[in-house]
């Protein structure tokens, strides 16, 4: 048997590939567009990907199905639900499943699971071996300590009670031994904290997940709900993506980023560049604040640039280009004590926020400022503040880069 979960660690989605000694066919399910691993494994095993699975319509990366089948001179099936109607499957589906319906890879059989709530046509695959239930392929539904967020369709209402349904009354038709096989681990957006736990069973998540214990259903929702991340603005235009199958026209011009240290970027960088410092929440942070254009970036020293560019094509930027330095902008750092000029933002998180508020601050987590800014007077001095000076220089090159100049970052007082 071939069985492997590679993990794309920017993003920390998992994709499986599953396959039988028999045969030598495989499925590969949820792949991103870092293809390479995928292509080795198989080929090095010498089995053959007969069929491509997705749980849903991703919010968090670009599908990799189309990029795969291609690579594979279109030999694979590509199978998409169609649980949430024609607008919830994309039009590059060979097959469309609905609630029920079997596929049949060797001697394996994944049988589509219908569980709504992330997303109205999100689907779990039961696997069966010679017809033996083994493990719950279960996406985006269900993670190790977590669930899926209900708030990424427009209706977080209706997704919620639709995730409280999937989980009380379907999941729980299923015999817990199963092992669990989700789509993220920890570091994903997709949900709160999700536990470190890759190999969970589905009755070690009934007996420690906090949001598998059954409750009255507006009370779930309210768990569910409470200190769940603000959603990157990148996510509507990447799931709209892959709805569609298709690069969307770029949203605005060219965007500069900076990948060097914040403090030294703070001495001296490129007019109206942003600062995203090169380290591993790098594809994160820009999924939040970077505008959908083309990219010109200050690649960071030590990795490759063909590597920057393919991890940015992972969610959807496509034109990114080197940048040389122009060092003749600086942005001022004050520490925590000479912030009272200033007009305080506080930029973590909610968690960070409700464990210890800053005094005198304007709560605006870092992935809500593209949207929020808006409420702000550019003519007031800002100082913008977290944990440790990184995401409050982020935030403040991104003020600074559109149109906020009295801008300052907050270094804490040692």
């Amino acid at each position: 048997m071939l069985f492997q979960r590679l993990h794309q660690r920017e993003l920390s989605v998992f994709t499986y590939i599953i396959g039988d000694d028999t045969s030598l066919a495989c499925t590969v399910i949820d792949p991103t567009l870092d293809l390479e691993p995928i292509l080795r494994i198989v080929s090095a095993k010498g089995y053959h990907i007969e069929a491509i699975l997705e749980t849903h319509v991703h919010a968090d990366f670009i599908s990799g199905a189309p990029a795969l089948k291609k690579a594979l001179d279109g030999k694979p099936k590509i199978y998409l639900s169609g649980c949430g109607g024609p607008d919830w499957t994309a039009p590059y589906a060979d097959v469309v499943l609905k609630d029920g319906d079997s596929i049949e890879v060797g001697t394996f059989r994944y049988e589509a699971f219908h569980t709504p709530g992330h997303s109205p046509e999100h689907l779990c695959y039961k696997i069966y071996h010679d017809e033996k239930l083994i493990a719950l392929l279960s996406g985006d539904l269900l993670f190790a300590g977590s669930v899926g967020r209900p708030d990424l369709t427009g209706d977080t209402e209706t997704a919620s009670r639709e995730l409280y349904q999937s989980i009380f009354k379907r999941l729980k038709t299923l015999p817990e031994e199963i092992a669990l096989l989700p789509a993220h681990g920890p570091g994903s957006l997709c949900a709160k904290i999700i536990g470190n736990n890759p190999d969970a069973t589905l009755e070690e998540e009934w007996a420690t997940n906090p949001y598998l214990k059954e409750k009255p259903e507006s009370e779930w929702i309210e768990d569910v709900l409470y200190e769940m991340p603000a959603s990157p603005i990148a996510f509507n235009r990447i799931k709209e993506m892959n709805r569609k199958g298709t690069v969307l026209p770029f949203e605005s011009d060219v965007c500069l980023i900076d990948t060097r240290d914040p403090f030294v970027f703070a001495e001296g960088h490129n007019p109206g560049a942003i600062n995203i410092p090169w380290c591993p929440a790098f594809l994160v942070w820009t999924a939040m604040i970077a505008p959908y254009a083309p990219l010109k970036i200050i690649p960071p020293p030590k990795a490759p640039f063909d590597f920057v560019q393919n991890i940015l094509k992972l969610i959807g930027f496509y034109e990114v280009e080197p940048l040389d330095l122009n060092p003749k902008e600086k942005l001022k750092v004050i520490y925590n004590d000479e912030a009272t000029p200033y007009q305080l933002i506080d930029v973590r998180t909610s968690p960070e926020v409700h464990e210890k508020a800053l005094a005198n601050s304007v709560w605006i987590e870092l992935a809500s400022l593209p949207e929020k800014a808006h409420q702000l007077n550019r003519a007031q001095p800002f100082a913008l503040a977290c944990a440790s000076g990184v995401r409050s220089m982020i935030a403040a090159s991104w003020m600074k880069a559109n149109g906020f100049n009295n801008v300052v970052s907050v270094k804490p007082n040692a």
